[in-house]
């Protein structure tokens, strides 16, 4: 495998994992933004929607920040 393609299999295993643990703990960081902003104390159903309705300034940096992470806002801008 070539160098380049080995730099690239790298980022692309980084962002995987980066996103993997965005969807799995943005119920935790974004604890008080759903409470706040989606009427709710934990990440249920609605939680992508409610978190695609409000402006990104609306959330924490550190929630927005993760919700980006996920990749749920790029992929509902492909459907």
């Amino acid at each position: 495998m070539s160098p380049q393609c080995q730099q690239t299999r790298g980022l692309v295993y980084t962002s995987i994992s980066r996103r993997a643990a965005a969807q799995r703990n943005i119920g935790d960081i974004c604890s008080a933004d759903i409470a706040r902003l989606c009427g709710t104390s934990h990440a249920d159903a609605h939680l992508v929607e409610c978190l695609l309705s409000v402006s990104p300034t609306a959330m924490s940096p550190q929630c927005n920040q993760t919700f980006t992470d996920t990749g749920w806002r790029t992929e509902r801008a492909r459907q």
